[in-house]
């Protein structure tokens, strides 16, 4: 848990250093906090999606490269600009599908 947290200290202060972009979501890792991510990504999520119900401990941020999931704040799994839904988007589609009928 350190070495993440130290890496992305130093990726932050090498990228205000030098004046560089940020790494992107290339450089996510498994086990990052939020605010590991945000300093690798160079920005705050555009959005946040928060689990429901049994689903409390699970987020996932959204950015326009890809989606960030994490559960009980650490990152389990990173998506690549693929917008497929979330688990909870998905579940809020099939309800709004089936009160529409």
């Amino acid at each position: 848990m350190v070495r993440i947290t130290a890496f992305a200290a130093v990726c932050a202060l090498a990228l205000a250093a030098a004046g560089c972009k940020p790494l992107g979501i290339d450089a996510v890792r498994p086990g990052m906090m939020p605010f590991d991510v945000e300093e690798v990504m160079g920005r705050e999520p555009v959005r946040v999606i928060r689990g429901k119900g049994v689903d409390l401990d699970k987020e996932t941020h959204v950015y326009p490269t890809g989606r960030v999931h994490f559960f009980k704040k650490r990152v389990v799994y990173v998506e690549k600009e693929k917008q497929a839904p979330t688990i909870t988007e998905g579940a809020d589609r099939l309800r709004d599908e089936e009160h529409q009928r």
